[in-house]
């Protein structure tokens, strides 16, 4: 398991926690989550990706196990993940065309990172609408349409 002492390794741990305790092979709590493949929920227990509330609430309720704790942990793994600085630019310090596309790169990181998908969900509107041009989605978004460099 990847990196037990941070969030994300603690979420991981839990959700294998509760599938070991219910006594149940992947492929059984599959068959128990409605809408989740077998390699969807063991991507969720890696400790690799953050999984999404759904997909915890499902693994949870498959389990007989009560989401709320799991849920607790992936949101200190969402935390965990933000920059500590997550408030967005003042306006009056964009002084030119440069500092409004670094405001812009600086926005989706301030965020949590969310995928394009997620940043979809959150605005309620197409991946073009909020900015996302990739097809099929890649994360790639950046609010600009394209792929920025990375921070140095």
């Amino acid at each position: 398991m990847p990196y037990p002492e941070r969030a994300l390794g603690r979420l991981a741990q839990g959700l294998r926690n509760a599938r070991l305790r219910a006594d149940l092979t992947y492929r059984q709590l599959a068959d128990r989550a409605p809408g989740f493949s077998r390699p969807a929920l063991q991507n969720a227990a890696s400790g690799r990706t953050l999984p999404t509330r759904e997909a915890v609430t499902a693994y949870a309720k498959a389990c007989d196990t009560e989401p709320g704790p799991l849920l607790e942990l992936r949101e200190e793994a969402v935390q965990a993940r933000r920059p500590p600085h997550s408030a967005a630019p003042a306006i009056e310090r964009i002084r030119d065309e440069a500092g409004l596309g670094a405001a812009r790169y600086n926005l989706r990181p301030n965020a949590g990172n969310p995928s394009c998908r997620e940043v979809e969900k959150r605005t309620r509107t197409s991946p073009a609408a909020s900015g996302c041009r990739a097809r099929p989605c890649t994360g790639s978004c950046t609010g600009s349409g394209s792929q920025a460099p990375a921070p140095s």
